[in-house]
């Protein structure tokens, strides 16, 4: 016959059997889930800008023209915002401002 202290040891040893199968299932589920959304996200993003965004200039002329009367932010690359800079300065007639920029 099992006693007491016995009894409640085999009942924290399945309790903790359960928990930790329940928490490992439940890893490899957020995980395949995780992995789903990623490359949904991934191809949305392929699909819909990287093609554009491959030649600089073809995006910069896509972005103006499709916002065209709302304002706008770009977010990038030191690179690529000198270069965009440049091409926006000689659109605009402004100064190649950030590139021995005279005032």
């Amino acid at each position: 016959m099992l006693t007491d202290r016995r009894r409640r040891s085999l009942a924290t040893r399945v309790t903790l059997i359960a928990t930790t199968a329940t928490a490992v299932v439940m890893g490899l589920l957020l995980a395949g889930l995780f992995v789903a959304v990623t490359e949904q996200l991934e191809t949305a993003t392929v699909s819909g800008l990287q093609a554009r965004s491959r030649d600089l200039q073809a995006a910069l002329e896509h972005f103006l023209t499709a916002y065209r009367n709302e304002p706008k932010r770009i977010f990038c690359t030191y690179t690529a915002m000198m270069a965009l800079r440049r091409n926006l300065a000689g659109r605009y007639g402004l100064p190649n401002f950030g590139e021995e920029a005279r005032l």
